[in-house]
């Protein structure tokens, strides 16, 4: 088999397989919306990873089907009512320099003027 007929064969068989078409509808489950999370990363403008993370943690409600999750519509409206804070955007600051008049903690043998005792 030659190698584009292997990745026709493997398109093909991708198409075929049950479960694996893009949910695009919205199912309701106990009079609430269930979106695809393909969906709900659209609104919220989130990552797959932090989607996941936050339905994990439960801050959003949510179904996981086998690998997909089904979010509820009105948890991911009410999450992205809430204010958040948001995190460091740049690199961590440096910790404060000791100062002239205090020991070092490195357990060396200079007194506290950095003289060696030695």
């Amino acid at each position: 088999m030659l190698y584009s007929e292997k990745v026709l064969h493997r398109q093909h068989d991708s198409f075929m397989r049950v479960g694996k078409e893009p949910m695009s509808e919205r199912l309701v489950s106990n009079g609430r919306v269930l979106l695809p999370s393909t969906e709900a990363r659209k609104i919220a403008g989130f990552s797959r990873q932090h989607l996941q993370r936050l339905l994990r943690a439960k801050r959003i409600e949510g179904i996981k089907l086998a690998h997909d999750w089904l979010v509820y519509e009105d948890s991911l409206r009410v999450f992205l009512a809430q204010p958040r804070k948001p995190g460091p955007k740049g690199p961590r600051k440096k910790p404060p320099q000791d100062s002239p008049g205090e020991a070092p903690m490195d357990g060396s043998d200079h007194d506290r003027n950095g003289v060696d005792k030695s």
